[in-house]
């Protein structure tokens, strides 16, 4: 099966490789696809990165962004800023333009009623555990699980305001690897005693070497490997901010993650509430999961949770916040 993106013309290299991890699109956009794949197609810069951002309704938002998986027309009324509302009394909290907290309240969601899907297109069990299907493609292996999502969204991020040369994620035998030596044409030899880099390709930054540089961080990965990327988070639960991430992880089956991608405050209290999204194992739809210890406030939780929380998939726990190094 052929997989293309909507927003970029991949060489037929390129193609061969990501077809064995990544599902069809539904549709093109032809006069995307006749663009020549150079940086200034691909690469967004950010104009003012000091603005911020507290709109409950964002206009024209998804083009901000020029999201690669997204046909131009997307209806910007389905990304999660204009979607996901806060709870009565709540407000979301001012963030600055082009970082992670303003790149994800600019995720597009599925049509309501939109079903969880396992990477074989079979529905996940218990539908009433997600509030909502992020739209964005999962692919068909059993490959974007619990770790992997949230190195999807990071990196998604990064590349999204021309950040792409600071991607950087461990492979499960401890060592780093970056995007930078990538998109110089070095390609990796990963070994249990390290990795080797070997000039083989032209240099490339484009959005589709991009693709198969995280298809490739995605199959020498796990919690582990993430947990390598991330830090503890500063500060108390007051302080949790877009970005942060939940990780508990034994082995692949029994740890998870989450990555927070939105935050709200009550007007008069202070209080903060938090936003998840996360993937899973098997390989799912990127989804926020709902908040069934509280539906008051799902798909929210709250910041200040006393010991623990519980999500639909784990339980977490205050020193399990994290959050990635590079910032």
């Amino acid at each position: 099966m052929l997989f293309l993106f909507r927003n970029y013309r991949m060489p037929s290299l390129a193609l061969g490789f990501i077809a064995l991890v990544f599902v069809a699109c539904k549709s093109n956009n032809d006069n995307t696809n006749n663009q020549t794949a150079n940086n200034s197609e691909q690469q967004t810069v950010a104009p003012n990165p000091n603005k911020m951002t507290n709109a409950a309704q964002i206009p024209d938002t998804n083009k901000k962004y020029k999201l690669h998986w997204l046909p131009p027309t997307y209806d910007d009324a389905d990304i999660i800023a204009n979607r996901i509302a806060p709870p009565n009394g709540y407000e979301r909290l001012p963030i600055k333009s082009w970082t992670f907290g303003d790149f994800a309240r600019h995720l597009p969601l599925g049509e309501v009623g939109t079903t969880a899907l396992k990477y074989d297109n079979t529905p996940m069990p218990n539908q009433k555990n997600y509030a909502a299907i992020l739209n964005i493609e999962v692919g068909i292996k059993d490959l974007q699980k619990s770790a992997q999502s949230i190195i999807r969204l990071w990196a998604e991020y990064l590349y999204h305001v021309n950040r792409m040369g600071q991607a950087v994620f461990h492979v499960n035998n401890g060592y780093p690897l970056d995007f930078a030596r990538y998109m110089d044409g070095y390609r990796p030899q990963i070994d249990p005693a390290g990795i080797t880099w070997t000039l083989n390709a032209d240099p490339n930054d484009t959005y589709g070497t991009y693709k198969m540089y995280l298809v490739l961080i995605f199959q020498n990965t796990d919690l582990e490997a993430l947990n390598e990327d991330l830090g503890p988070a500063p500060g108390s639960y007051n302080d949790i901010a877009p970005g942060d991430v939940f990780i508990s992880f034994g082995n692949q089956q029994d740890g998870h993650a989450a990555i927070v991608i939105d935050v709200a405050q009550d007007k008069t209290s202070g209080e903060k509430l938090f936003l998840l999204a996360q993937g899973g194992t098997p390989a799912q739809s990127f989804n926020i999961p709902s908040n069934p210890a509280d539906p008051s406030i799902s798909p929210w939780y709250k910041a200040n949770y006393g010991s623990s929380f519980k999500t639909p998939m784990a339980t977490f726990y205050p020193a399990q916040r994290k959050r990635f190094k590079v910032q």
